[in-house]
């Protein structure tokens, strides 16, 4: 399942960029999934749910959006979304086409949690 393979990296990229940021916890998490292999954001979502337990990304929220690939017909010219993994025109019905795909998954946004340096109180001197 691809999904959890992205699942595993996007909590790995997570986990590091929290300890660079100084980080406790991720808040919340926006990515786009795309590329050709027509993910399920529904089994992302879940597997993020059960694969984050125990992690700093515990909790986050996950939202999701998707980039499906775009297909141009090199013998007709026709732009069209691929279904699944039907990559025939369905104008003219060429299987001689070009195949543009944003990649299987981009982080967007994220917010951490980062707890706050507490100031040093300066007390009057007697």
């Amino acid at each position: 399942m691809h999904e959890a393979q992205l699942v595993r990296s996007l909590i790995g990229t997570l986990r590091k960029m929290s300890k660079e940021k100084g980080a406790t916890a991720v808040r919340s998490i926006k990515v786009r999934l795309g590329g050709t292999h027509w993910l399920d954001p529904e089994a992302f979502q879940c597997l993020f749910e059960q694969l984050s337990i125990g992690t700093i990304c515990q909790g986050a929220d996950l939202t999701i959006t998707e980039q499906p690939p775009r297909a141009v017909c090199l013998s007709c010219s026709f732009g069209f979304l691929p279904l699944d993994h039907d990559v025939r025109c369905p104008k003219c019905r060429s299987s001689d086409i070009e195949i543009e795909a944003a990649p299987d998954l981009e982080i967007l946004e994220v917010q951490f949690v980062i707890p706050q340096l507490s100031q040093p109180t300066e007390k009057p001197l007697p």
